[in-house]
Order: C-alpha cells, then sequence, then structure tokens
C-alpha cells in the first residue's frame, strides 16, 4: 500500500492538472461570449449566442462557434466577419484556424480598399498564404448591390500583394460590357496597377480609356493615359503628382489628341484637329504664415475639357492662371495676385499685380480706440475673345485706401454700440488701349455712423422629437 501512494497521488495530480486545462480557454485565445465556454477533455469548447474570439492579428465574430484547441481550428456559423490586418471576410459558415490562418468556406465575401470580392468555394493554403475561389464577382465598390463588378470563374487571392481572375466579364449592372481572359491587379491603395474602362456614348461612339497609375513613392505619383474612341481617334498623355514636404505640393496634367471630328465652338468656328490640355498646380507654405499658391490652365480650344474631361469641364468651365502670394502677421495680411491670360479665346480681367494690406480690427495702445483698414493698388486689364472684333482690350492702374477707427462699447450688460468714423480714397488713372474710354479720376468718402445690437434668447426645454432629433429647442 505505501508503495502503491506516490502512483496514485501523481495520478490524481495528473487528473486535476488536466480538469484545470479542459475548463479554461487556450492562452492564444481571448474568448468573449454571453455564456462560459468550458473546453473538454479532447479540447473543444462550444460557444453560442454570440461569440468574439480573439487570436494574433485576427478577430472573428459569429453567432456561434466550435473552437479546437489542440488543432486550432475554428468552426464558425451565423454571421460570420474575420477581420485579419486590412483584410476583412464574411459569410455565414467560414472554418479559420488560428495557428495557421487558414481560412475556407462554402461562400465568402471579402474585401481591402480599393478591391472586393465574393464567391462560392474559398479554400486558403497556410503554406504559401493563398486562397482560391470559384464563381466570384470583383468590384471597386464598397456597397452591396455594386453597380459595376468582375464576374469570373477563379479568382485567387495573396492578400496584401495581389489577386488574380480568370475568365471574368465586365458588368455595368446585369449588362456585360467586356470579357477578360486573365486580369492581375496588385492589393493596396498604392499598389501600382493598368485599369481599362471600355463603354458607349453617343458623342464617342464605342470607346476603351486605358492608364497605368504608378506609385514611385510616397512624395511621386501619377498615371499614363492612352484612350481611344471610334468617333474622335486615339488620346494619350501623363499625369504627375508629387509631395515634397516643406517645399510644398503640386500637379502636372498634360494630354494630346489628334481628333478626327473635332467640330466646332459655341461662336460657330471650326475646332482645331490637334487638340491638347497642359494643367499645372503649386501649392506650398514656405514658412510660418507663408504661403504660396500658382496654378496654369492651358487649353487649345474652349471645349477639349468639356468633350474629353467632362468632371473638370462642371467644376471649373473657364480656369484661371494666377500666382498667389500671402505673408500673415498677428494684426496684418499682404497679398500679391499676378493673372495674365493664357487662353485667348477667353474674356479675362488680367491683374499684373494687384497687391492688397488688411489690418484687421486692433486696439490703439491702451486706448479704448480700435484700427482697421484695407488698402489695395494693382494694374487690370480687360480682354475679350479674339474671335470679338468690337469689343475692344483696354486697360487702367487702380489704388484705394481704407481706414476707420471703433469705439465698441457695452451699456446695462446687455447693449453693445459701436460708434465708427473712417474715410477712403479711390485713385483711377487713365486708361489705356484701343477699347479705352475713361480719364484719371479720384474719388474720396468719408464715413461716419454707429453699430448697436444686442441678443435675446428663450428656450423650452420640454420640447422633443425623434424624428428631427430634437431635445428641447433654444430660440434667439
Amino acid at each position: 500500500m505505501i508503495k502503491l501512494r506516490a502512483p496514485f497521488s501523481l495520478l490524481l495530480l495528473g487528473i486535476s492538472l488536466v480538469a484545470a486545462q479542459a475548463a479554461a480557454p487556450p492562452q492564444s485565445l481571448e474568448i468573449e461570449s454571453s455564456e462560459n465556454v468550458e473546453f473538454g477533455f479532447d479540447g473543444i469548447g462550444i460557444a453560442t449566442n454570440g461569440v468574439v474570439i480573439k487570436s494574433a492579428g485576427a478577430v472573428l465574430t459569429a453567432k456561434q462557434a466550435s473552437i479546437n484547441q489542440n488543432t486550432g481550428d475554428i468552426f464558425a456559423e451565423g454571421s460570420v466577419r474575420i477581420q485579419r490586418e486590412d483584410q476583412t471576410w464574411t459569410g455565414e459558415h467560414l472554418h479559420y484556424n488560428f495557428q495557421t490562418g487558414q481560412i475556407d468556406g462554402a461562400q465568402f465575401r471579402t474585401g481591402m480598399s480599393p478591391i472586393f470580392a465574393a464567391g462560392e468555394g474559398l479554400a486558403g493554403n497556410p503554406t504559401n498564404n493563398t486562397y482560391t475561389a470559384t464563381n466570384v464577382f470583383i468590384t471597386a465598390d464598397d456597397y452591396s448591390n455594386p453597380l459595376f463588378k468582375v464576374r469570373a470563374k477563379y479568382l485567387k487571392i495573396v492578400p496584401g500583394e495581389y489577386f488574380e481572375a480568370r475568365q471574368g466579364t465586365l458588368y455595368a449592372g446585369k449588362v456585360p460590357l467586356f470579357y477578360f481572359p486573365y486580369y492581375r491587379r496588385p492589393l493596396g491603395e498604392r499598389q501600382s496597377n493598368f485599369s481599362f474602362l471600355p463603354g458607349y456614348r453617343s458623342s464617342f461612339g464605342p470607346y476603351l480609356l486605358g492608364s497605368y497609375n504608378w506609385f514611385w513613392s510616397e512624395n511621386l505619383e501619377g498615371a499614363l493615359h492612352a484612350d481611344w474612341r471610334e468617333k474622335h481617334g486615339v488620346g494619350f498623355g501623363p499625369d504627375f503628382n508629387y509631395h515634397s514636404g516643406n517645399y510644398g505640393d503640386g500637379t502636372f496634367k498634360y494630354y494630346y489628341t489628334r481628333d478626327d471630328n473635332p467640330g466646332v465652338d459655341s461662336g460657330g468656328q471650326p475646332i482645331p484637329e490637334n487638340r491638347q490640355r497642359l494643367y499645372f498646380s503649386y501649392d506650398a507654405a514656405l514658412r510660418t504664415n507663408l504661403t504660396v499658391k500658382s496654378q496654369v490652365a492651358y487649353w487649345s480650344d474652349p471645349l477639349i475639357t468639356h468633350d474629353f474631361f467632362e468632371s473638370e469641364y462642371r467644376k471649373d468651365i473657364q480656369p484661371k492662371t494666377f500666382v498667389e502670394v500671402n505673408q500673415l502677421w498677428q494684426n496684418w495680411s499682404l497679398d500679391a495676385v499676378a493673372q495674365p491670360r493664357v487662353n485667348d479665346f477667353f474674356e479675362t480681367v488680367e491683374r499684373l499685380p494687384d497687391v492688397r494690406l488688411t489690418g484687421f480690427r486692433q486696439q490703439i495702445g491702451e486706448t479704448p480706440l480700435f484700427y482697421e483698414s484695407e488698402s489695395s493698388a494693382g494694374w487690370f486689364r480687360h480682354v475679350f475673345p479674339e474671335t470679338n472684333t468690337t469689343m475692344l482690350p483696354f486697360s487702367a492702374a487702380r489704388a484705394d485706401t481704407y481706414h476707420q477707427i471703433t469705439l465698441p462699447e457695452t451699456f446695462f450688460g446687455w447693449l453693445n454700440v459701436t460708434p465708427r468714423v473712417g474715410g477712403r480714397f479711390t485713385y483711377y488713372s487713365e486708361a489705356e488701349g484701343t477699347g479705352a474710354t475713361t480719364t484719371e479720376h479720384n474719388r474720396s468718402v468719408f464715413n461716419t455712423g454707429a453699430e448697436i445690437s444686442t441678443k435675446a434668447s428663450r428656450t423650452w426645454a420640454g420640447v422633443q422629437n425623434h424624428l428631427f432629433d430634437v431635445d428641447g429647442l433654444r430660440h434667439i
């Protein structure tokens, strides 16, 4: 009996350790469930009524799940969602191994901006970290019923790197547009890729717009465009976007097409067949409170963006070319603008240059008086389209200065009274040019008056309306 005590004690100790291990979740998992999850001797635990499982680099949520701590397998059911790094997988039935990272399932959805996919027969290969699926659709639209999508027979995904699709068809809604025997695209927002947009428009006929979007570094990116339009021919050009930190950001765009059907402009004048657009912008904060903004927009004709870049045309039908410099101080602001005309077919008021000094409202020493001002000077030239022979250009200088002193006061704690006195002087030079009609002129204005204001308010704390999200009202 004495010889049996030690083995029997060890046996009891071993059973207690196994039982303790069976009652606890695996150390590499963090399980959150509305019910307690106990693991049996076989290392399997069942979680129901909602469960969240966290492991290194992944979070799984589902209505219920079976967890095997020995093999690492998790079989999840009901609104399953797996978030691993930047990739998200969803489905009604998914299998995930938290030791190998393998994911598979009968049906699935997955996405990592800018690419989203859904399909059947998801299978993962933990050896080379690849996933394959069949009967899938791929889209860049992050919503349940995308307008544009590619349906493919076979899909291969390498998370964070690329995906490959075979036997794919591009759809717009339910209408097939284009067939891709093979399509490959890198994943991630800053991965170089090819993009093709086929279609038909009455003004283009059949068309195919192609581009290669490239990302050289965090500071330089761009695109190379090559387009074909049945009614207009071939067009091409590069785009560049650069980010140089303290030296500013800029954009350069150029596009050229030898138009087979240029048509006429709004004035009935024929548009040349050699059509091009050049755009350049530069914004920089050279030092604290010193900024520079500039833009050059050259068009070969007034309708090139209307015909080929409709979204740009809607934003600005007549873009300006200018350089603007601003220096800001605590009480003052100095602006200088130069705006020449680059496109001869547009009407423009050139400013060469226009300088403005603004004095913000500021206290005069220790007195209760406040001072504010605005002074400007510039040379202005009004030019008309070259096709308009009835309106002739003219130019003149203008200088203007305005100064005002105020005395803000508050009476009775609620009545604001601000008397003011000031004056303005403006000088206009004699106009020059073939369309000039005015002579030199001076104008002076003396102004005085007062601003009187107050505020009254009432609240209705008991007013509530769930439809308009109202919890109390206040009227001022």
